[in-house]
């Protein structure tokens, strides 16, 4: 989102320690940008869609100069609620803004508009567990060290110099 330009950014999501990380990395990615942005945190109790549909009804409650131009959300139903709501209500996702997802479910690629998620290879973790669990060490032994892959759809493609 940063390197499209976005520089009003929000991260929407939950409590647990992993969303926390997801955070971090957020605040991480703002504090070392090149250009200046912000990064607004709203916390939710529970992920789920219908709590994404109504932070984007609580959001656009703000003046249109009040939206930001980027939203992350903790997980992938948080994400299809908030990019529902949004629609509903008249913002254009990518032209006005950019969303991301996090885990790549199955119907981020089945939304009407299709969701950008971040993909955790979640066989391979699995994998790993079992083996540290078994005490077995694979051939490629990370100890629960992956990358996670960014997979680009319609939500953020870039839309022009109009956005920012």
């Amino acid at each position: 989102m940063l390197a499209q330009g976005r520089r009003r950014l929000l991260f929407v999501g939950g409590t647990h320690p992993h969303i926390d990380l997801r955070l971090a990395g957020a605040r991480r990615a703002v504090a070392e940008s090149m250009a200046p942005a912000s990064l607004e945190v709203v916390r939710v109790q529970v992920q789920t869609a219908k709590v994404g549909e109504t932070v984007a009804r609580t959001l656009l409650e703000r003046p249109r100069s009040g939206l930001p131009d980027g939203i992350l959300a903790g997980n992938d139903l948080l994400a299809l609620g908030l990019l529902h709501g949004l629609i509903v209500a008249g913002v254009r996702v990518p032209e006005d803004l950019s969303l991301v997802g996090y885990d790549d479910i199955e119907f981020a690629d089945f939304a009407i508009v299709p969701l950008t998620s971040i993909r955790h290879p979640s066989a391979a973790l699995g994998a790993s567990a079992v083996r540290i669990l078994l005490g077995i060490e694979g051939e490629e032994d990370t100890r629960g060290r992956f990358d996670p892959q960014l997979v680009v759809r319609a939500t953020s493609l870039p839309v022009g110099d109009g956005h920012a």
